[in-house]
């Protein structure tokens, strides 16, 4: 017989090491508890599931609506995993799936509520208080539905938003034309042209008026004879 058989722990060594952690951590066993911290940190896989109060709360809906009813229970189960995959998709973001909890927590609160107070009826418990108190309880998980479904929409109103606002502005972005390349063969003017650096512009004198070169030749005329005078 084999070490595994002889002792079942040794089957699952993960959770014999958690569960001495934590018994250590529990004692206020400061090294314990950072040894704790490093083990979770090594086995995200148990800090995810431990750590997830979704599901925590969940689950005790679930246990509210079957009590002992295995099959309603697994069925449950199966109808809250699918609802969510209709819901998220594939392409839903981080923020999208913490939602989407939201509404599947909320429409299952909604539907306990609707079946207490339809089970407290039917068992003729019509004292005034308690069917207040079930009447409240049903119309605030509605409202708790409606506002979360609302903050779904809200949320992806907003993701399409800031996704489609980079493709705008990128469309909207003005365009910027090319400098054109100036070569011997597009003829001199072309050529001055290119190397004037102005920024492609040249004062070209009309017929019977003087050229800017003429114009700084006069000047530096005119400042010669007023020297010699």
């Amino acid at each position: 017989m084999s070490d595994a058989k002889e002792n079942p722990k040794l089957e699952n060594p993960v959770i014999d090491q958690l569960k001495s952690l934590v018994s250590q951590a529990a004692q206020n066993d400061r090294e314990a508890v950072l040894a704790l911290r490093t083990y979770l940190i090594q086995h995200p896989e148990i800090w995810k599931q431990v750590g997830d109060l979704a599901a925590m709360a969940e689950a005790a809906q679930v246990n509210l609506a079957c009590g002992e009813d295995v099959l309603l229970r697994e069925s449950l189960a199966l109808r809250l995993k699918a609802f969510k995959e209709e819901l998220a998709q594939a392409t839903a973001s981080p923020l999208e799936k913490i939602v989407i909890e939201r509404v599947v927590i909320c429409w299952l609160q909604a539907h306990v509520s609707d079946m207490f107070l339809a089970q407290a009826s039917q068992a003729g418990q019509n004292h005034q208080n308690q069917s207040e108190f079930l009447q409240r309880r049903v119309e605030r998980a509605q409202k708790n539905l409606l506002n979360a479904i609302k903050e779904l929409c809200t949320v992806r109103k907003l993701l399409a938003e800031a996704q489609a606002k980079p493709l705008r502005q990128s469309r909207s972005a003005p365009r910027v034309a090319a400098e054109p390349t100036v070569t011997a063969a597009d003829g001199p003017v072309a050529e001055k042209l290119a190397a004037s650096g102005d920024g492609g512009m040249l004062s070209f004198a009309a017929p019977g008026q003087p050229s800017s070169e003429d114009a700084q030749a006069a000047a530096g005329a005119f400042t010669t004879v007023k020297s010699n005078e």
